[in-house]
């Protein structure tokens, strides 16, 4: 029973060590199942009402309870929000063992998102029109795992045009020929991003080039998986909620 309890002394003292990283910086944990865990998050987990903020450096720091009854922390770029407000978080995505030397906080988990919808308004830095793309270190230092995707080093040079379907570099070429028009094609998902604006979104490549198309979907992904596709070409798409297309698969769906 003594060793037992040593160890558990020993693993408390570890755990504590490791907290006191840098600032801005994420810190590695030995349980891979603990983080799986702890980011297996719901629908509702992008949205609730806020409970207090904080502002640190560039970013408000979020801590919100959602409709489950969950109490959980986001960042965004520096805006103002209230006590009370109803957010919904666009672009969330989670980040484990995150510590801010400016906010003196240590974060469990934290989710960063791209842009906020408060009170049923888009609001700040993050209405301006964009194409929709993860930033490759999140919105701190600390360089977040779960929004990097190195695209380019997912291998597509295997992916084989879907028999009566059309490429990628066919869509994003002919945009006007196909417009309006439903399209199928093969490709492998080299992104995933749910739960935005009541759907999932999802980036595909093939062999044809080295740009990726997107599509929104209801359905469920996972990166790295060769799919193939079937869904209607959107072109100029704007919708208002900081985000523009100039080509987009709407409501894409598995096919065989």
């Amino acid at each position: 029973m003594k060793k037992i309890l040593s160890l558990i002394a020993i693993i408390l003292v570890s755990t504590v060590v490791s907290c006191s990283s840098r600032d801005n910086k994420v810190v590695k944990t030995n349980s891979t199942k603990e983080t799986k865990a702890a980011v297996n998050t719901t629908n509702t987990d992008f949205e609730g009402v806020v409970l207090s903020t904080a502002d640190a450096s560039r970013y408000t720091y979020i801590k919100y309870k959602t409709p489950e009854g969950k109490t959980l922390w986001a960042a965004v770029l520096k805006t103002k929000i209230n006590k009370g407000d109803k957010i919904k978080l666009i672009a969330a995505q989670p980040m484990m063992n995150f510590e801010s030397k400016s906010l003196k906080k240590h974060f469990d988990l934290i989710y960063f998102a791209e842009g906020i919808e408060v009170n049923g308004k888009v609001i700040g830095e993050n209405t301006k029109k964009m194409e929709m793309k993860m930033p490759e270190d999140g919105i701190h230092s600390g360089k977040n795992p779960h929004i990097s995707q190195d695209i380019a080093k997912i291998d597509t040079s295997k992916i084989k045009k879907l028999k009566g379907g059309v490429t990628v570099k066919e869509i994003l070429e002919n945009a006007e020929k196909f417009k309006g028009k439903t399209v199928k094609f093969r490709g492998v998902v080299v992104k995933f991003l749910p739960n935005i604006m009541k759907k999932n979104w999802i980036h595909l490549k093939d062999a044809s080039t080295d740009k990726d198309i997107t599509a929104t979907t209801n359905e469920t992904f996972k990166v790295g998986e060769t799919v193939a596709i079937e869904g209607k070409v959107i072109t100029d798409k704007d919708f208002g909620f900081g985000y523009y297309y100039k080509v987009l698969i709407e409501d894409a769906k598995r096919i065989k």
